[in-house]
């Protein structure tokens, strides 16, 4: 017997069968495939964690709509230079541009070396266009090291030890841009970033490494509570949105 869509359908067997298919051979062989397409259908829902902070980009507690100086731009995204330009796209991603020299943009991962190095991993990223890059391989352990490199015609993506932390680096050609939805760093073999959609909780996620206040006031207080950061004692600093000014904690790596 085998189970379809529209009902239920079994066959029976055929004295005079010259070819000797025995009719539990025929339900047989549905039902399998009918288990292999319900674990397909299972499998593409399926989406493993990823090692990323704001892999869509849309958090952007800096309120700027782009930046071109060394340093954070959306949060947990960084420029490596002065040359890189990371400008916001109000319907979702980044355009990332090299203006003047090649540009380098950067996600810092928070794992022990230890728990990275030697594992099996994708790395996966979605241009604007709705292209997917992906690469699957070891990630090395050894200090400087490139794993999981792709290159395409403008530029390419990497996983770089940096001192004691992995850095998801993408770096353009000069005078280059181009769109990106969303990257993702995964254990094991398979690319899942395709299942995933921008969670609403990563806002969480961001403000363990930066946060901002409207009152200076408001800031001390909350830093008095244990573990709201990274760091226990993070790095202040002010910065001005539309005109206001901000009492901003950074913790970050």
């Amino acid at each position: 017997m085998a189970i379809y869509p529209d009902g239920i359908k079994s066959w029976t067997n055929v004295a005079d069968n010259t070819d000797h298919v025995m009719a539990a051979h025929i339900n047989e062989a549905y039902e399998e495939i009918i288990a292999l397409e319900e674990n397909a259908a299972k499998q593409s829902q399926l989406s493993n964690p990823n090692l990323l902070i704001n892999p869509f980009f849309q958090v952007n507690q800096r309120g700027q709509s782009s930046y071109s100086e060394y340093g954070y731009a959306a949060d947990a995204w960084r420029c490596v230079n002065d040359r890189s330009l990371l400008t916001i796209n109000p319907s979702g991603g980044v355009t990332l541009s090299a203006v003047g020299a090649p540009a380098y943009f950067g996600n810092f991962m928070e794992y022990p070396i230890s728990e990275l190095e030697n594992k099996q991993a994708t790395l996966t990223v979605i241009l604007g266009n709705g292209t997917i890059l992906t690469k699957t391989g070891i990630i090395s352990g050894e200090a400087d090291s490139r794993s999981l490199e792709i290159y395409f015609d403008i530029g390419s993506v990497r996983l770089i030890r940096s001192g004691d932390v992995y850095d998801f680096n993408i770096s353009l050609s000069d005078g280059n841009s181009i769109d990106i939805k969303a990257a993702k760093l995964e254990l094991g073999e398979v690319s899942t970033l395709a299942n995933d959609v921008p969670d609403i909780y990563e806002i969480d996620k961001c403000k363990r490494y930066f946060r901002l206040w409207k009152t200076e006031a408001a800031r001390t207080a909350a830093l008095n509570e244990v573990g709201l950061m990274r760091l226990e004692s993070p790095t202040l600093g002010t910065i001005v949105i539309g005109g206001t000014t901000y009492y901003t904690a950074s913790a970050e790596l």
